[in-house]
């Protein structure tokens, strides 16, 4: 992809006209009459000035679009020549033939005709059907078009083509909504309620309809002063890479290239935003609604679901199902939502519960992104950065209609907003905290088995007992290598090199060999296994955050 430029400007769409207009210019080769499809006089000033006195006042540049006129012109010895200018003003029409045009272009006049030699550029000529084309001063292509390299009035390259359409798909034109469903707006947020304007050209696509490259591409961001050079790049990225997810595009095969025809190359992308409808003068809890987004397009059909407070929906909101449901800005659901007086759960330090289908309690964040995943019976709010959960228990009803209940569990715990469990013991250390500090660990397993059997140990030395024995493990295999067959091998010797004591190593040495063996006879009786690796970094981090 080509570097891509980011303007913080209003765009000014320049105004063009088709090849069907009454304003094409008029060249004669080869016996046969082709659409010019640029206008030559109006590439240099001088030439233009000759005809722009012909021009009534109004038609005149800036007023126009300097293309009030047509010209007439023919390829003799490979020179292009002005035959002829027909002046348009209104319903009215001027023509100046050979003699006028010899006063007025005297210095180009050779005899046989207004020798162009101002033209040094590669301009299209064209007959036949039309179709759109996504650039260039005429937004079309024809099906037979010729392409001209012009030299000093001279024609020193001529290559003929015949254009067609390939397949159909998006086109710049219908790609809109399309867009704004892949575009990760969530990722800009300083572009709330704004608008992002795309201006794209020549868009390169395989024959198959997926998107290569874009030449040249601006962003317009609409009511932005500044937006950091980071931000821009980000953007740029986030735009590329959704554009090119796009599928199939439309495919036009144009002048020797595969191309998106478009009879437009400008994209305004609107920040998604859902707002409620009902039937109701004001909507009541459970009634029936519609979203629909700032374009007045139906996102979410009347009766898909019944209100629940959300009125507009700028991130996230929440509906009703059969249960609560969280929606984001796209209409899409995200996850169920822990109920709590008949509502939504609120958001308490940044966090709010969710369910799975299991009834299982998790926690996300204002924005929709699931923080915690749901694994838990039970879980209270965050209260000064902590959630009391629990993974056992049940539901005990407080009053005889149904409406109270508590939550009894004989095992409750505390985490933190990320899901690491902490505790109010001062005297007890987190799995993450022994593996970061690195501090030895002497447990002595036989010991560990024995005192645990016997109940010895207190609630806060098991807590510290447990997460020593899951730092030990960390801390072991952080140092082991796994095969493609499930194999493990360790590559250290004692327990000195992870600071921890003798036993609890062998302990761990015995432990992979007894796995080591039972993956072995699973290969020699040809049994089929499957196999956890202890080498990943999901694995590491659930020791950790246990």
């Amino acid at each position: 992809m080509k570097p891509i430029l980011i303007f913080l400007l209003f765009y000014l769409q320049i105004p063009f006209s088709f090849a069907n207009s009454p304003l094409c210019d008029i060249i004669r080769m080869d016996g046969k009459e082709w659409k010019l499809l640029t206008k030559p006089l109006n590439w240099d000033s001088a030439a233009y000035s000759r005809i722009e006195k012909l021009l009534p006042a109004e038609y005149k540049w800036p007023r126009s679009s300097k293309w009030n006129y047509i010209g007439y012109w023919t390829v003799e010895d490979k020179r292009i020549c002005l035959e002829k200018l027909k002046v348009l003003n209104g319903e009215k029409e001027q023509v100046y033939g050979k003699k006028d045009l010899e006063r007025m272009f005297a210095g180009f006049n050779n005899g046989k005709g207004i020798h162009a030699l101002w033209i040094n550029a590669e301009v299209r000529a064209g007959r036949g059907k039309e179709n759109r084309y996504p650039y260039g001063e005429y937004r079309c292509y024809m099906e037979e078009e010729y392409l001209l390299g012009i030299y000093k009035g001279v024609v020193v390259k001529k290559q003929l083509y015949h254009n067609y359409k390939v397949r159909d798909g998006f086109r710049v034109d219908n790609v809109q909504s399309e867009l704004e469903k892949r575009f990760p707006f969530e990722e800009f947020p300083e572009m709330e309620g704004k608008e992002i304007r795309l201006s794209v050209d020549e868009l390169k696509v395989s024959p198959d309809g997926h998107l290569l490259d874009c030449k040249r591409t601006n962003v317009f961001l609409h009511r932005i002063k500044f937006l950091p050079t980071d931000r821009r790049n980000q953007m740029v990225k986030a735009f590329e890479k959704a554009m090119k997810s796009i599928y199939p595009w439309e495919v036009s095969y144009v002048n020797g290239e595969y191309t998106v025809a478009s009879t437009e190359n400008f994209i305004r992308l609107y920040y998604p935003v859902l707002t409620a409808y009902t039937k109701e003068e004001h909507p009541e809890h459970g009634t029936p609604v519609c979203y629909l987004n700032v374009r007045k397009d139906t996102v979410i059909p009347f009766g898909k679901y019944r209100y629940c407070g959300s009125d507009t929906i700028r991130h996230i909101g929440f509906v009703l199902d059969r249960k609560i449901v969280c929606i984001n800005n796209r209409g899409e659901e995200l996850f169920k939502v822990f109920n709590y007086d008949n509502g939504p759960d609120h958001v308490k330090e940044g966090r709010f519960r969710i369910q799975n289908e299991d009834g299982r309690i998790g926690f996300a964040d204002a924005r929709g992104n699931i923080v915690i995943q749901p694994q838990y019976a039970f879980a209270y709010p965050f209260k000064n950065n902590r959630a009391k959960v629990t993974y056992s228990g049940e539901r005990r009803p407080v009053d005889e209609k149904l409406e109270h209940w508590n939550w009894e569990s004989d095992y409750w715990f505390y985490i933190d907003r990320e899901g690491n469990y902490v505790t109010d013991d001062p005297n007890v250390k987190t799995t993450r905290e022994y593996v970061e500090s690195g501090e030895f660990i002497s447990i002595i397993p036989k010991e560990y088995h024995e005192n645990l059997s016997k109940h010895v140990y207190s609630k806060a030395e098991k807590q510290n007992l447990d997460n020593q024995m899951k730092a030990v493990i960390y801390r072991f295999y952080k140092h082991c290598t796994m095969d493609e067959k499930g194999i493990i091998t360790c590559h250290i010797t004692s327990g000195r090199e992870i600071n921890v004591s003798e036993e609890v190593f062998a302990d761990r040495i015995r432990d992979m060999e007894w796995w080591n063996k039972g993956i072995e006879e699973m290969i020699r009786n040809g049994t089929k296994y499957k196999f956890g690796r202890i080498d990943r970094e999901e694995y590491f981090e659930e020791l950790i955050n246990h």
